[in-house]
């Protein structure tokens, strides 16, 4: 995969975003990376949603129940961070602030 994504790369630019879902998405998202025809939910249309802002993407990934002797918690909850390509068929809305 790391091939194919280096090879849609060349000459573009890319972005980081963040991705937020529920802790048993992730082993999908791990293993096969985000497919929209996987998406569940799709509350603004089809598609994969990734944001700038990590508190939206909080918004998505809600807490789930870890094991008892994890250093980190009962609790967990994971954010995707992904790198994007800057490609024509990578479609962006922009919100502006107080819209």
């Amino acid at each position: 995969m790391n091939a194919r994504f280096e090879k849609m790369r060349e000459g573009r630019d890319v972005f980081y975003a963040f991705h937020g879902s529920r802790l048993e998405n992730f082993h999908s998202i791990i293993h096969n990376g985000l497919h929209c025809h996987l998406n569940k939910n799709s509350v603004f249309g089809e598609g994969t949603y990734l944001t700038s802002d990590l508190s939206m993407a909080v918004l998505y990934s809600p807490h789930s129940s870890g094991w008892r002797e994890s250093l980190l918690g009962p609790l967990l909850s994971c954010i995707a961070v992904c790198e994007v390509i800057d490609h024509p068929d990578v479609k962006c809305q922009v919100k502006k602030k107080g819209v």
